[in-house]
């Protein structure tokens, strides 16, 4: 089940030191070579963690320590509520790793832990029909 798939772009591809512009003004390769911080070709599951934590405390911009559905615009209610274990109306880091694993077994259609390039695309492109990144 993909609990927060529209941002998997957005988490997934945001590296520690990217540029301040949103990822949809940079191409998908730039995004995904960004992410990929050692340079191997692949994203795996220690640098998807880890856009995964840079991307929780980009969005937390207020610094509470959880997200909100107004800092969530994309995520439909019933999948920040799927999202929000715990149901105090808030998604936590832990929580939002948590609902973001599913999104990258999603992408990762050889199943070796592994994503490429063309493995993000495809993904996306089926989260976005008719949208390039």
């Amino acid at each position: 089940m993909r609990l927060l798939a529209p941002l998997l772009t957005f988490a997934l591809l945001l590296p520690g030191g990217a540029a301040l512009a949103k990822p949809a003004e940079r191409s998908m390769d730039e995004r995904f070579a960004e992410a990929d911080w050692n340079d191997d070709g692949f994203i795996d599951r220690r640098e998807y963690y880890e856009a995964l934590v840079y991307a929780f405390f980009r969005l937390d911009a207020e610094s509470t320590g959880y997200l909100t559905r107004a800092q969530l615009k994309d995520v439909t209610p019933e999948v920040f509520q799927a999202a929000d274990r715990n149901g105090d109306g808030k998604i936590d880091l832990n929580e939002y790793i948590d609902a973001r694993w599913d999104d990258f077994d999603a992408a990762d259609e050889n199943g070796d832990g592994l994503l490429t390039l063309d493995e993000v695309r495809r993904f996306d492109a089926k989260l976005r029909p008719g949208e390039r990144g």
